[in-house]
């Protein structure tokens, strides 16, 4: 866009047309893609991340970046569940916002206990569409409120989504995932979003290199 935006990227409304938007956001998403930034990402939630999932970790290849503008109605995630379109559910996502957030410049994710009952009830609202989900289920103390310099570590299992932004400051934030090098076979993927394909490897412990290097032995 030809200028710097020296102030908070809540204000980035200002120098971005609607229009302009998407353009905008996959050619900041290929120039955050050339960095090779996932070990900083990483290491701003190590302890919380290793305690979560494994130290033997993949990570998603590309990081995406979202920007979530005034009134902007083209940028809506609808209510979903990440593990229900291939993702792994044994991973764990990373949602850092690069601004302030709160309310419906952020994104609503539902607990365990409220995406359980969703599980339980979703061929109910088969017909009846998603809507009907989040008009039932969504209350005010869904949606994530943080201050710039925090984020959020969760599971694809949990349900979330985001609305239209109501409020008169924009939303500039970019997720990540992490997964277990070594999950079960109990695990969702698709050979798109395999190791390679959608996973790099980020961290290989020294007992898994050997583990991974070493040949048995003949004895016959």
């Amino acid at each position: 866009i030809n200028k710097n935006i020296d102030d908070d990227l809540s204000s980035i409304h200002k120098y971005i047309k609607l229009k302009d938007l998407n353009k905008f956001r996959l050619k900041v998403f290929e120039e955050i893609n050339k960095k090779n930034i996932h070990k900083k990402l990483y290491k701003l939630c190590e302890n919380e991340i290793n305690i979560l999932c494994s130290n033997d970790l993949a990570v998603q290849k590309r990081i995406n970046i979202s920007l979530h503008l005034p009134n902007d109605k083209s940028s809506i995630i609808d209510l979903h569940s990440d593990t229900l379109s291939g993702q792994s559910p044994f991973e764990i996502v990373q949602w850092i916002p690069l601004c302030n957030v709160q309310g419906t410049n952020s994104i609503y994710l539902f607990d365990n206990k409220k995406s359980n009952k969703i599980n339980k009830d979703l061929k109910l609202y088969e017909k009846k569409g998603f809507n009907k989900i989040l008009k039932k289920h969504l209350k005010d103390n869904d949606f994530i409120d943080l201050n710039y310099g925090q984020l959020i570590l969760f599971s694809p299992t949990n349900w979330h989504g985001n609305t239209v932004n109501l409020t008169n400051q924009s939303r500039v934030s970019i997720n990540l995932r992490y997964k277990p090098l070594f999950s079960p076979k109990f695990d969702f993927l698709s050979k798109e979003k395999g190791i390679g394909a959608f996973y790099k490897i980020l961290n290989l412990s020294q007992a898994s290199m050997i583990g991974l290097n070493y040949k048995l032995p003949s004895i016959k």
